[in-house]
Formats: structure tokens, sequence, C-alpha cells
């Protein structure tokens, strides 16, 4: 009798057993799931794709051209107006000026000798403007936003809200990081600033930030982090929308689950039930660092910083282990605190780019495009409702969607907006597409055609397009024939029909490609298959 149960109540109690250490959460399952988490990081590190947001860094090399930090805040206001005046987008401070400048002349005259004359000096140092109104004044003239960190102390001057938050659904004050105290700007900083947002990073237990807060509290009052506030300043909105549980549109089956997601002017930021994002890290990048000495060597023609610069939000901190601004992340134990609120920001802003080049016409500047490259394939794939309480979203599983998601890494290898598989070509065959290569991408171990979408069924009927496909063929014919002096032939040829220049990065890859083989020939059984070493 015992043994016919057994079927039954054995799965019931693994099943039960289950539910119940999901709902505990204990510290081994958390840990397992940080040490997976990790280790995806660091198999697959995000991709580095240059977008608007650098960091100024007060590096080592800065604080031994300039002086101490801290700077005095005259040095820091050049700093301001030289970044403002080479077209800065935003000027964000992963730091806080809490205490009086030292070096203003009302600060340092009691700290000079009983000489003669002093007196003298000091009705002259009255005069002369207080370093922290001066620098609140030209951060008023620029686009600025300051940083504060909230404590677990006490509050001995709240921020100043410059940002306004609505709320859809459930009450988000109980979900996200609270604080009891705070450390801020001075009053006549703080004042100038168009944004004010928190840089608090909340780590795990074992030190590392593997997700970042876009909201905090202190008290009763909800701020922004740094990365959100300054998204909301450079598109010039006033208010943040968090949708929570209960929220229009929003589903969570009469539960109070938390926040879903925030909206900052145009953009809409999923979120974990805490307001977190979970930050997918690029390894360090030396292209995302400006070393701040440089803007005030009058040696150096701004001309050639100022691409860095123009139309882009500039982050200023610090990569000097000295000013300790050090945090653990999944790839480095050592990353300055400055680059993860950059990294935080450009997962935001890769929705931004309509809304960006509003900005930039608004404000009569250079508009910078954030380019995006897509990926498209068909197949059978597992479409749904997928996850847990963490983390639940319709989503899309399979195979074929791998392999789409491979196509777009190499949009950028190729120069060209949209990358479609063999599959999807087959299905449109009314639409302009010329094949780029036979391709083995990384983690596949059967080569695919793969082919750029350039157009409808109008371009793809004209004779200027035939032209190309025609003399397009016969060049990666004769290619993957090793018919190399009839392959740049054709390319030639190629190259005079793209009369846009469309196609010019493709055709330096085959030159090369090309050049490489004339001088290293491929086995004679060669393919002509491109293995891909890059996602």
């Amino acid at each position: 009798m015992l043994r016919s149960w057994l079927h039954i109540l054995l799965p019931l109690a693994i099943l039960g057993l289950a539910i119940a250490a999901r709902l505990s959460e204990p510290v081994a399952v958390v840990n397992i799931r940080a040490m997976v988490f990790d280790t995806f990081q660091r198999i697959e590190p995000r991709e580095y794709t240059p977008l608007p947001v650098r960091i100024v860094d007060l590096d080592d090399a800065s604080l031994e051209k300039i002086g101490q930090w801290p700077w005095p805040r005259t040095v820091v206001a050049k700093m301001v107006t030289r970044l403002t005046e080479l077209g800065a987008a935003v000027v964000v401070f992963d730091i806080v000026f809490s205490e009086p400048d030292r070096t203003s002349p009302k600060n340092i005259m009691p700290l000079w000798p009983d000489v003669p004359g002093k007196n003298v000096l000091a009705k002259f140092a009255e005069r002369i403007p207080d370093h922290d109104d001066f620098l609140g004044e030209v951060m008023a003239q620029s686009n600025v936003v300051t940083g504060f960190t909230l404590t677990n102390g006490e509050i001995t001057r709240k921020p100043a809200v410059k940002g306004t938050f609505a709320k859809a659904g459930d009450d988000p004050a109980p979900f996200v990081p609270f604080f009891s105290g705070s450390v801020v700007n001075l009053p006549q900083i703080e004042k100038g600033a168009k944004g004010n947002g928190s840089f608090n990073m909340v780590a795990d237990p074992d030190g590392i930030v593997r997700r970042a807060p876009m909201i905090v509290r202190l008290g009763d009052t909800l701020y922004p982090t740094l990365a959100p506030e300054a998204v909301r300043t450079v598109q010039g909105a006033k208010t943040y929308v968090v949708k929570s549980s209960g929220a229009s549109g929003e589903q969570s089956l009469g539960e109070h689950t938390g926040i879903n997601n925030i909206k900052i002017g145009q953009v809409e930021v999923p979120t974990d039930a805490n307001g977190n994002v979970y930050v997918h890290y690029t390894e360090y990048v030396p292209e995302r660092y400006f070393p701040a000495w440089k803007l005030f060597d009058e040696a150096i023609d701004p001309e050639e910083f100022k691409k860095f610069i123009e139309g882009n939000v500039i982050l200023i901190g610090t990569s000097a282990a000295g000013l300790k601004d050090q945090r653990a992340t999944p790839l480095s134990p050592v990353t300055a605190g400055v680059e993860i609120h950059a990294q935080v920001m450009m997962k935001t802003l890769r929705e931004l780019n309509v809304e960006w080049e509003a900005v930039a016409k608004e404000e009569g500047k250079k508009y910078i495009p954030v380019n995006i490259g897509v990926g498209l394939n068909s197949g059978p794939c597992c479409v749904g409702n997928m996850g847990s309480d963490q983390r639940f979203d319709y989503s899309v599983l399979g195979d074929a969607v791998n392999l789409a998601a491979r196509l777009e890494g190499q949009s950028k290898t190729y120069g060209v907006d949209i990358v479609i598989g063999e599959d999807t070509r087959v299905q449109t065959p009314d639409l302009a597409t010329l094949e780029l290569d036979l391709i083995q991408v990384k983690g596949k171990t059967v080569p695919v055609h793969i082919h750029a979408l350039l157009g409808d069924e109008e371009i793809q009927t004209s004779t200027a397009f035939q032209s190309q496909l025609s003399r397009h063929n016969y060049m990666l014919q004769t290619y993957r024939g090793q018919d190399w002096e009839k392959a740049k032939n054709f390319l030639a040829e190629c190259r005079n029909l793209d009369k846009e220049g469309r196609l010019g990065k493709l055709y330096d890859l085959y030159a090369e490609r090309i050049a490489e083989f004339e001088t290293n020939p491929p086995p004679a059984d060669w393919d002509g298959v491109f293995v891909a070493t890059s996602k």
C-alpha cells in the first residue's frame, strides 16, 4: 500500500522542498545565483558600442599636474566652463561638494599669521567672490547634474528635488533602498544645478555590484540616482513615472510585487521589483575615459578633443586609487565607481536616439546619432511569458533566436544596418538583399549565408540595384573560387556602382581579405567560410 503511494508522495515532497527553498531564499541559493550571473558576464561581457557618454577622469596624472583633491572650486568652475564651451550636452558630477572651499578668501585669511598689512589684505579679500558662490553661478549657466550620497546616519539637510515623481499602481516607496541620512552639496552649488541625483550603489553581500538602483528613498522622499537624473536632464524632462504592480497594463495577479519599470521622459527602463537594473558590463575600454588635466593644458588644441566632448553626456569622477571610489564588479575587483554610472547610463541611452536629436537641434548643437544594428532570422522558437516573481517577462527562446542575436552583432562588422538570415531572405524574395558572407557565427559549427536588407520592392526591381546585385554576386563567386584578380576587378565595379557609399565598409573588408589571401593563400579545399571570433 505504502509503495503504491510513494510515486505520488515523493515527487510532491521534492516539489514542496523546492518551493520552500525558493520562497525562503536561503543564502546558498542566492550565492549560486550570483555565481551563475558572474560566470555568464565573464563568458560574454557586453560588447562596447560607442554611445554619447564619456568620463572626464580625475586620474592620478591629473592630481599630479593640477594638485591634490579637492581642487579649488574656481578650478572646478573652469572645468565646467570649458566642457560647456566644447559642447557637452550635460555635465554630471560623481562628486559631492559638501564643505566650503577652504581656499576661498574668507576662509583662508584666518589661517594667515598676524603680519603687517594683513588687515589691508583682508579688506581686499572681502571683495573677491566666494569660490562656492562662483561655482554655483557657473553651474547655473550650464547644464549640470550634481551628485549626493545617502547614508544610514542622520539627516543634516535634505537634497534638493529637481525632478518630480508620478506613481502608477502601488506606492513604490516600500520597495526601493531606504536611507536615514544624507551628505549633500552646499546650497549655493546645488541651487545652480539642473539635476541632482544620488550616487549610491548597493553592493551584494559579497561586495560585488551586479545591479544599480534607479530610485532611492530618504525618509518619505524618493530621489533618482545619478544615471537616470542625467538622462532626465539631457531630455529636458520634468517627471519620472514609476509603474508598479496594479498599474494599468502591468500584470501582478492582484499581488503587490513591486516596481516594473520607470519612464524617464521618452525612455522606459524595465527594472526588478526594487527599482534596480542589472548591469551587463563591458570590459574596461580606455576610449571611455579622458584625463581631466588635458582640459587645462593650453598647449593642446581643443579641436583635438572636442569630438570627445561635443554632444556627449560628460561624467566627472575619479579612477585614482587614493580617492577610494573603487568598486568590485563581476568582471573586475577594481572598477571606478564613475564607470558603473556610465555603463548604467549607456544602457538607458540606447533607446534615446530620436530624443537626442531633438535636444541637439533645440540647443543648436551638432547631432551625434546613436547607431543601432538589427539582426533578423526566421525559424521555430518558444514565445510567451517566462520567468519568476523576481523577473517575469514576455520573451522568446530558441536556436533561431540565438542566431538572430549573432546576426545583430555582425551588423557592425559588415557596416550595414540590418542583417538577415537565409531563411528570412527566402521568405522575402521581393525585398532588396545582398549576400554579405558565408559565416560560421560564434557558438555554432554549421556555416550560414547572411544577407544585408537594403530596401523594399521598388529598390529591388530598380536597374541600379540589379546591376549592383549582379556584380556583387560575381565578386563573391570569384572570391570563393580563389580567383583573386577577377575578384578585385569585380570589387572595383561594385564600389563604382555603390553611389551612396552604403557598402563601403563591406567592400573594404573584402579588399583586406583578398590582399591577405594573396600573400597567405587558404587551402585548396577552402569552402569560403569565414569563422567569426566575436559576437
